[in-house]
């Protein structure tokens, strides 16, 4: 898969920007940290194709910061313990009863990450008109303000 050129019995392949772009879709749908670029001094960095300088590593930056979650990171706050209640508290009734109906039909409202309606342990991911389910790592649950999962104190689902 990608480009590739030859001559005869020789033949040598390699990326040009619309095979990064799918590249980092690989990295990005997988859900990877990252990925590696084995030579940083192939790529065009004195435009000599006309694409402007680095247009690999351009390409790959922009895909892949398009579609980063923030870095920004929150930690747990331990919550005190609340005391029970002393008056029995009468049962909901249906009239005040939200509704719990959910459908598996997720529609994407766009690129990016998007809470799992139906489950704070899930979300979607959704990019090139392709939909992903993914699972919150274990103890987990999403977070709608870091579009990513979270501790269970700071989730918004």
């Amino acid at each position: 898969m990608g480009p590739y050129a030859y001559k005869q019995s020789q033949w040598v392949g390699y990326d040009d920007p619309e095979m990064v772009a799918r590249k980092a879709d690989f990295i990005w749908q997988r859900g990877l940290a990252g990925g590696m670029v084995w030579a940083l001094d192939l790529d065009d960095f004195n435009n000599m194709c006309g694409n402007g300088n680095y247009p690999l590593m351009k390409r790959l930056s922009s895909e892949l910061a398009s579609q980063t979650p923030s870095s920004t990171t929150t930690t747990p706050q331990p919550t005190a313990a609340t005391p029970s209640p002393t008056a029995a508290t009468p049962p909901p009734t249906a009239a005040t009863t939200p509704s719990t109906t959910c459908t598996n039909q997720f529609v994407c409202p766009g690129r990016g990450r998007w809470s799992d309606p139906c489950d704070c342990s899930k979300f979607y991911i959704c990019r090139r008109n392709k939909t992903s389910h993914r699972n919150c790592r274990s103890g987990l649950l999403w977070n709608d303000n870091i579009k990513d999962c979270d501790g269970p104190v700071n989730a918004t689902c």
